[in-house]
């Protein structure tokens, strides 16, 4: 009885040994996929920025990591995965970001990377002899296509 008690236990473990090991799922090998939606490389920037990355991962994300000129400057567990920079503190000039893709399996990619221009102009009007109008107000109204004006300044005389 004894004998047919354990043999029915060495079985029933075997059993449920080889249960458990066909079921182990294959490991996660597929990289998540990155893109730097905005800004656009090119843009112009001053001050601050919002910096917007679309995720695509078949599993789950465990990190998205932002590059400004090859230097982590931010890293986000969560959505939504963008952030603000804030560049008060970089030099004039063309800055590279980038952004990487950690899933919960370690695999990893590199987004596209984008060329932002920091600096203190966004508009330059040159106009001729430095002339504009003595006793005149001048405006002038920067927008984008859509017609949402971006910046204004007002000013008189030569300037």
């Amino acid at each position: 009885m004894i004998k047919m008690f354990r043999l029915s236990l060495l079985f029933l473990i075997l059993f449920l040994f080889v249960q458990c090991s066909e079921k182990t799922a294959a490991p996660d090998t597929t990289p998540p996929q990155i893109e730097i939606i905005s800004p656009l490389t090119g843009t112009v920037v001053r001050d601050s920025v919002t910096i917007k990355a679309l995720i695509a991962e078949n599993d789950a994300i465990d990190a998205v990591e932002f590059y400004i000129d090859g230097n982590l400057f931010a890293t986000l567990r969560e959505e939504p995965f963008q952030i603000v920079w804030h560049t008060q503190n970089f030099d004039f000039g063309k800055h590279s970001i980038l952004c990487k893709a950690i899933d919960k399996a370690g695999n990893e990619a590199i987004s596209n990377i984008i060329h932002l221009i920091k600096s203190d102009v966004m508009f330059k009007a040159v106009f001729k002899n430095n002339y504009i109008a003595e006793d005149r107000e001048v405006v002038f109204f920067i927008s984008d296509t859509n017609g949402v004006v971006l910046s204004d300044t007002t000013f008189s005389g030569n300037t």
